[in-house]
């Protein structure tokens, strides 16, 4: 019964279709948890890994309101 919010793992890894996959496929599953996307996410300048500070704050926003989602309900 405790909600779980997924970050979504980054397009820019190699693994990521399956891993993906599972991600979508789990939060579909489960009615307590969310999936956060990041596809959109900007990034440092010649970093494929980490997030600028603009992207961080939304990926931060984006965990909020799905876990203040959770209230809602």
């Amino acid at each position: 019964r405790l909600p779980f919010v997924v970050g979504q793992i980054s397009d820019r890894w190699i693994f990521r279709e399956p891993v993906q996959a599972a991600q979508e496929r789990a939060c579909a599953d489960d009615p307590r948890s969310r999936l956060v996307v990041t596809r959109d996410l900007t990034r440092t300048p010649g970093d494929d890994a980490h997030y600028d500070s603009t992207g961080m704050v939304l990926l931060g926003s984006r965990f909020a309101a799905a876990a203040l989602a959770f209230t809602a309900e």
